[in-house]
């Protein structure tokens, strides 16, 4: 699910498998790079991005388990560990808006 804004990217604008493919390599960097960035980055961009979204709820799900220990975030960043709920809505969110952009697009190259 994380990658669906990409896979909307590659459908729009990408003309060429090099082109994909690098693409997909800068937004997979960037998107864990903005992680350890929690301090500088606004809130915001951690809402937006999928994959910082769902590892964020991933670290609180190891967390309830026993298999993270939490309590070394700092409490900002316990904070932005999204509920179950949250992410589903979230989720869903994501895969409808995307499967309709691209239903659109593949629509309009038909016609």
């Amino acid at each position: 699910m994380g990658t669906l804004p990409l896979v909307i990217l590659n459908v729009t604008v990408a003309r060429t498998y090099v082109f994909s493919v690098l693409l997909t390599i800068f937004y997979t960097v960037i998107s864990f790079f903005i992680i350890p960035l929690y301090p500088v980055v606004p809130k915001i961009v951690y809402q937006i991005v999928p994959i910082t979204t769902t590892t964020f709820w991933t670290a609180g799900i190891l967390g309830k388990i026993g298999k993270v220990n939490l309590e070394l975030y700092g409490a900002e960043l316990r904070d932005a560990i999204p509920s179950t709920l949250n992410m589903c809505i979230y989720m869903a969110i994501v895969g409808t808006v995307s499967a309709i952009v691209m239903v659109k697009l593949y629509e309009r190259w038909e016609n």
